[in-house]
């Protein structure tokens, strides 16, 4: 099965440089293009399934993505929405130093283990979005699109190469990129990373 990891296009959060998780936003003119492009990339391409987040700015790109690729059908899961960063939602990183200088401190200590405040926590994101994985790879799929976010990709990157999150932020992910992944027998590949 190859897996087709796609981050949604660009919103005004992600122009505005703000944590972006559970908070709705629309796709502005250039998330707009940037999903037409990854269309563009996948237009001849025999796709099974487009699995996508349920919020906007991921469910948008995938409709983009099947209306370009003879519609393949969109199925929305919860466990591939970016995490829930709780009161840090549309703030920069300055402004939670400023508002919440004791919790950026403890997330800065562990940020593998941290548990945003009215949030959830990095391992219970890691968990739903390892969930997720365990079922697909468990399809009788040959091609599939996700439609996801920056943390939920970086995971599943992180994933398929060491078994674990232990890279997570080792990955830059750009909104409207491609980055694909093959399963073969026991084994996965990762095949090209961050395509625009």
């Amino acid at each position: 099965m190859e897996m087709i990891l796609i981050r949604h296009g660009q919103t005004e959060y992600n122009k505005k440089g703000v944590y972006h998780g559970w908070i709705e936003s629309e796709l502005d003119d250039v998330g707009i293009s940037q999903a037409e492009d990854s269309a563009k990339l996948l237009c001849g391409e025999k796709i099974d399934v487009i699995y996508t987040s349920p919020l906007k700015r991921s469910a948008s790109t995938a409709e983009i993505i099947s209306q370009s690729t003879e519609n393949p059908p969109i199925i929305i899961s919860e466990n591939i929405k970016e995490v829930n960063f709780g009161l840090f939602d549309g703030l920069s990183y300055e402004e939670i130093s400023t508002k919440y200088n004791d919790e950026a401190n403890k997330w800065n200590e562990a940020p593998l283990g941290y548990h945003f405040p009215e949030g959830e926590s990095i391992p219970q994101f890691f968990e739903r979005i390892k969930l997720f994985l365990d079922e697909l790879i468990d399809k009788e799929y040959k091609k599939v699109v996700v439609v996801s976010h920056d943390g939920c990709i970086k995971y599943i990157l992180s994933y398929i190469m060491c078994g674990s999150g232990e890279l997570f932020w080792k990955f830059k992910v750009s909104t409207g990129s491609i980055s694909r992944i093959s399963f073969e027998r026991d084994f996965s590949f990762l095949i090209s990373l961050n395509e625009n």
